[in-house]
């Protein structure tokens, strides 16, 4: 998984950058076997596979509050997630509040079609 921090009227230092690393990439754990799928097919194909973007913008906007944005590319899907409050720290924390809630309900989306899908299969086969 790749992930690039842009940054607006911030200072974003190693401990930052560390920091969003640890909070945002723990969201994976939602989608393991897509993080998984996704270096099996670069070992495979290389370049050209699928792969799972996270792009951060970090900004600092009206004085002393931050915003941090997020967009989690995802292979056929992209969610997007926001977050604002007083500290760096804090608008980070919400955003992956955000972010967590919005990949749980797309994985709880596919699985849901994927047991519809194998309900489907097993009538057809029934009759």
């Amino acid at each position: 998984m790749e992930i690039s921090i842009r940054s607006k009227n911030v200072e974003v230092s190693e401990y930052v950058k560390e920091y969003v690393e640890k909070k945002l990439f723990s969201v994976t754990r939602f989608i393991p076997h897509m993080v998984e799928k996704e270096e099996e097919d670069r070992e495979k194909i290389g370049e050209k596979a699928d792969r799972i973007i996270m792009e951060v913008e970090l900004e600092q906007v009206a004085g002393a509050e931050y915003r941090t944005e997020v967009h989690l590319k995802l292979p056929r899907k992209t969610i997007r997630a926001e977050g604002s409050a007083e500290t760096l720290r804090e608008s980070i924390d919400k955003t992956r509040e955000s972010l967590e809630k919005a990949v749980r309900r797309y994985k709880e989306k596919v699985q849901d079609l994927s047991k519809k899908g194998g309900k489907e299969a097993k009538e057809k086969r029934n009759k």
